[in-house]
This record gives C-alpha cells, structure tokens and sequence, in this order.
C-alpha cells in the first residue's frame, strides 16, 4: 500500500471543522475528514518541533533518550524500513531544522527536496550576518511564493511523476506555525483593521527573558495573547487552501492504482495555554496532553468512522 503522509506544524485541530469550529473555514481538510477514518483521541508525546517528527520517523517516545538533537545512529526509521523493501520513499519539507547542524532527519529517503524560506529562530537571532532565508523571502511577491505553496507543488508534481510506483511519500510544511505572517488578506478576514504588524513571539518563560518590562516585551505578549485569534485563523485558510489541488491531485492517483493512502498529521500546537502559563513553550504536563488532528484516508474502509 503506498502511503503519503502530511505533516502541518501546528495546526491546531479546534480549528478545524470537521473537529468542531463552525468560524474558520477548512473546507479541504472537511472534505478529507468525511471521507476518512477521524481520530479523536491521538495525543503528542512531545511539543517541540524535531523531536515530534523522530517520534513519527521511530514510532517511539524519543522524548525518554533525546532531545531535539541528531537521529541516533541506532535508530531505524520508518522510511530506512520502507526503502529496504523497495518502496521509493520520497520527502518534501519546509520546516528548517531536518539537515544543518547533522540532523540527519533526511535518513532512509531516496529522494529528498528541501525548500528553504521558512527562518528558524537561530536565522531570527542573527544581529548580522546572512541567513538563506532572508534571500528567498525578500523575493516573495505572490501567494505562490510562500513555503507551503511551494512544498505542496514541488511534492504534487513528484506524485505525478512517481504515482505508478510503489511510494511512501511524505509531505512536512512547517505553517502555519508562527510568526503567522499569511498574506494580509486571509488575516483580514478575521481581523479587518489588521495592520500587517508581524510580532515575534519571545520563547521561554516571560518574565525572566532580559528586559521584560524595560524594553517593552510584556506589552508584546499581551498584544499577541490578545491577536494571536485573529491571526492563526488566516494561516489555517490559506494552508486549507493548498490542500485542496493537492488532495484533488492524491485521490485522482488513488483512482488509477487503489492502493494509495493518505495520512494527515499535526506537530506541535500553536500555544493554546501560553496565556494561562505566561510561556510560549508549554510545560510537559501540556505537552504530553495536547490532542491532535489526524484523519486517514485509503481503500480499507474500517467499521468505525472516528477512533
């Protein structure tokens, strides 16, 4: 059975319709969840972004003997499993972190397709100095120019090409995690006034973050505590939006070879208790708790419709 599986850093699933919001609009991501079997009870084994996807990669809780650090070289993952038994296994991502520093997150893939754009808080960090990032960001002019549209692409046109093949395919956009920096005009359908600010989020725990209150970083928070609704719904839309060529582009496959699978998984959560905890990171009482959007699509029909 060939799978392709969709990763969306911090898509937080009360945001979605098909888990229960009736004002965002995810018609896609809807669509896909009727048609599929819809987990409601699958949790995170951990926030961060790196080490939930070696959770994914290892099918274990890397939490116990890692942190976000390097793939073990003891450690099988799902793709090097996948590729031993002849499937071509396939990766499209955006999020920032699988490769520099030896990740070696790329491991097991026989084809590999990074996009870079989307900046890291070390590239947010630099006081000077270059950043790749900067470059391809500076040369965004259009809608088609963001990260997540270009990763869908490039993975969409790579389905094309490979579909008659026997494939695992995985797809990893890191939006719309912050700095929620959508174009204005999906922010705008929530907050009409909005101003086209960007205000980075400071990691940590507030208070103790050098000059709090001296350099107005407590009147920062408290304006994304009060804006952060308006801005995470225009992110949603837009990345709701990409799915559907995409989803349109994996169910025309599965109709000409019916082995085909999709998966739909979120990483992370877009700080849903930062205003209770003071913290953009969560605590690990939360992080292990955090209730995530999956949705699976295939030709095994199972008796159930929500797991």
């Amino acid at each position: 059975m060939n799978v392709i599986w969709i990763t969306s850093d911090s898509f937080r699933r009360d945001h979605l319709g098909a888990y229960g919001n009736k004002k965002i609009q995810t018609p896609s991501l809807d669509t896909l969840a009727a048609k599929s079997v819809q987990f409601q009870r699958h949790y995170a084994a951990g926030f961060p972004t790196m080490p939930t996807r070696a959770d994914h990669f290892t099918g274990r809780w890397t939490m116990s003997f890692m942190g976000w650090s390097p793939l073990p070289s003891n450690v099988t993952t799902l793709a090097e499993i996948l590729s031993q038994k002849g499937l071509h296994t396939a990766a499209v991502v955006d999020t920032p972190f699988y490769l520099r520093d030896g990740m070696n997150y790329d491991r097991g893939f026989k084809s590999f397709f990074m996009n870079i754009g989307q900046e890291g808080s070390g590239a947010k960090k630099l006081k000077a100095g270059w950043h790749e990032s900067q470059d391809t960001r500076a040369a965004w002019r259009f809608e088609s120019d963001y990260n997540a549209p270009q990763t869908f692409t490039k993975a969409m046109r790579w389905l094309e090409n490979h579909y008659k093949e026997d494939f695992f395919l995985y797809i990893d956009t890191w939006d719309p995690h912050e700095p929620w920096d959508a174009p204005a005009y999906y922010t705008e359908i929530y907050c009409p006034d909005y101003d086209g600010e960007i205000i980075e989020p400071v990691y940590g725990y507030w208070p103790d973050v050098p000059g709090y209150k001296k350099k107005g970083l407590k009147k920062r928070m408290q304006l994304i505590v009060v804006r952060s609704p308006w801005w995470t719904p225009g992110w949603v839309i837009f990345c709701d939006g990409l799915k559907t060529w995409a989803l349109w582009t994996i169910q025309l496959s599965s109709s000409l070879r019916t082995t085909a699978s999709t998966s739909v998984n979120t990483a992370g959560s877009s700080g849903r208790w930062f205003m209770k905890l003071g913290r953009m990171e969560n605590t690990l009482r939360w992080m292990t708790g955090i209730s995530r959007l999956m949705a699976e699509y295939g030709p095994i029909r199972l008796f159930t419709k929500r797991l």
